[in-house]
């Protein structure tokens, strides 16, 4: 990011002395500050409307200059400066990453024009797919691509020979003249009264679509400002026509939904009249998936308009099959939001063997468990404390006692009293621990090494309980020393709980102080070319004022 984040301060330093400015007049990017032009030329008969006081000045011309000067004006009162060198001023058309920006709308870079005219007819199957590959870099300039393409595309399937004749060729000069002729791309205008259409069709292997606004005028009138084509794969494409109707709705919605926001009027162009009757009752369609693609299209606010097919815009661009060097399709996280938003998101955990009763439960609690079904936590990390640590020492020698029933090393007699005291209420059978119980309900004793996976086993499997509940399962059929501080510990680390929990916790505010002056200080090194013997440069600044103080430096350990 720059030596000490210069980058990012001096864009936040050139966006606070233009901010009054911003959106309307300039959207400045670090150092490049773009100053939009008038919307309009005022045009009237016979040439352009003019300034009253001077009729050789033409208006649009007039009021540019005005907020060109107004933002200079600004930067010179910060101490800002502009390069002269650098500036270009009262520019008709600017290139900006690959695109023409003129009055007209957006057009496609004269040098990728050219590259496709001069290109011959194809000579193989890689000739012609390079061909449409780089035609459908611009395919958002041609309407009815995939119409026109389809001679072409056609000669990429296995079955069919290469032949490259006059069918193939007219085909070809056709898409050269579409690039050549392509309507200029205007923006959406959110402040215009004219109507933004999003018309969509979907094809069989293809969901293909324009967005266009109306003029204000004339509604008839429409500025395109984009086209697109999104491929379907071999799943989608098996769909049923209605199903990949309102997916391909859905889809194109998806794709368009930065430019939907903050429309006036949103109309929706279609030529399925199912779709209508399918977003008015989404409890007709049987399949989970087709209500939640209902659930995002309902979450757009638009007008939805039936349009004959033979009438229908888009049809081309439905048509139209992948292409090489087609982008593959953006995780917008559409599908994210959905989810999460209404409700739609669930956790399933891994299966578990089915347990009818206790013995069964002691059965599969005694099978190794695998990493792949339990994600093992040591025992360690259980905080205990050094009483319920000597008891789990004295637990240790319950079982070679009963099996032997020999003195302990390092018992003298008071210690091995207080053991046989302690002993007497356990038992041995088939080599296990078991803790007697007064109800007859005797425990089995686990030792540190099998806890954990009890503990998860008992929680996790059975829809993550809460304490009580999870306690009262264990309680049940096993025993150790202090269990419930275990237990409870275990249910407040669980992260699944910790996610699903629905108690609010109030953080009470708080006012974070700043600094004082020249009491904190950002430092960083650089490395710059040698000069008298100096390498680096030490740089020093203030978090409060940004007042920089640098020092050159012969080492950078200095």
């Amino acid at each position: 990011m720059g030596w000490t984040n210069s980058v990012p301060i001096f864009h936040n330093d050139v966006t606070f002395i233009l901010q009054p400015e911003i959106p309307n007049f300039t959207i400045p990017y670090i150092d490049d500050v773009p100053v939009r032009g008038p919307e309009t030329r005022y045009e009237i008969i016979g040439g352009y409307e003019t300034i009253p006081l001077n009729h050789g000045i033409r208006r649009f011309i007039w009021e540019h200059f005005q907020n060109l000067n107004r933002i200079v004006q600004r930067m010179k009162y910060c101490g800002g400066t502009f390069s002269g060198k650098k500036a270009y001023l009262c520019c008709a058309e600017i290139t900006v990453l690959g695109h023409r920006c003129t009055y007209s709308g957006r057009l496609p870079l004269e040098s990728i024009v050219a590259s496709i005219l001069r290109w011959g007819p194809c000579i193989d199957v890689s000739d012609a797919r390079a061909f449409i590959g780089t035609v459908g870099v611009l395919r958002i300039f041609i309407d009815n691509f995939a119409t026109r393409a389809l001679p072409i595309t056609k000669l990429f399937r296995k079955d069919i020979p290469f032949k490259f004749e006059a069918v193939e060729i007219a085909a070809q000069e056709d898409l050269k003249d579409a690039v050549k002729d392509s309507p200029a791309l205007r923006p959406l205008s959110y402040m215009s009264t004219g109507a933004v259409i999003l018309a969509v069709d979907t094809g069989p292997a293809a969901v293909g679509y324009y967005l266009a606004q109306c003029d204000s005028v004339n509604p008839k009138i429409r500025y395109f400002a984009r086209f697109g084509s999104i491929t379907l794969n071999e799943r989608e494409c098996g769909y049923s026509q209605a199903k990949k109707e309102i997916f391909g709705l859905y889809r194109a919605l998806g794709d368009c939904k930065i430019y939907l926001i903050g429309l006036p009027t949103f109309i929706v162009e279609v030529d399925a009249s199912a779709i209508k009757g399918m977003l008015k009752n989404p409890d007709i369609a049987p399949s989970a998936a087709v209500n939640r693609w209902i659930i995002g299209i309902l979450s757009f606010h638009f007008v939805l308009v039936h349009v004959p097919g033979s009438k229908h815009g888009p049809d081309g661009l439905s048509r139209r099959p992948p292409q090489l060097g087609d982008p593959p399709p953006p995780e917008d996280g559409m599908e994210d939001f959905l989810h999460t938003h209404y409700g739609l998101m669930h956790f399933i955990n891994s299966t578990s063997p089915t347990v009818n009763s206790p013995i069964k439960l002691i059965q599969v609690l005694q099978q190794d468990l695998t990493e792949e079904t339990m994600e093992t936590i040591p025992y360690s990390t259980v905080p205990r404390t050094t009483k319920q640590k000597c008891l789990d020492e004295r637990l240790m020698h319950l079982l070679p006692w009963h099996l032997h029933l020999k003195r302990p090393l390092g018992f003298d007699d008071n210690a091995y009293a207080k053991f046989m005291k302690y002993a007497v209420h356990f038992f041995e059978r088939q080599g296990k621990l078991w803790h007697k119980n007064v109800d007859g309900k005797h425990q089995l004793v686990l030792f540190p090494e099998r806890r954990i996976q009890v503990m998860t086993s008992c929680h996790d499997d059975v829809a993550h309980k809460g304490f009580y509940a999870t306690h009262a399962l264990i309680k049940d059929r096993y025993w150790w020393p202090d269990m419930k501080y275990d237990i409870a510990w275990f249910v407040r680390m669980c992260h699944l709980c910790q996610i699903r929990q629905t108690r609010q916790i109030y953080i009470p505010p708080t006012v974070a102080l700043p600094t004082p002056l020249f009491s904190k200080m950002y430092m960083d090194t650089m490395i710059m070319p040698v000069s008298r013997q100096y390498r680096y440069i030490v740089q020093g600044r203030c978090s409060l004022s940004h007042y920089p103080e640098f020092r050159c430096l012969r080492k950078e350990t200095a």
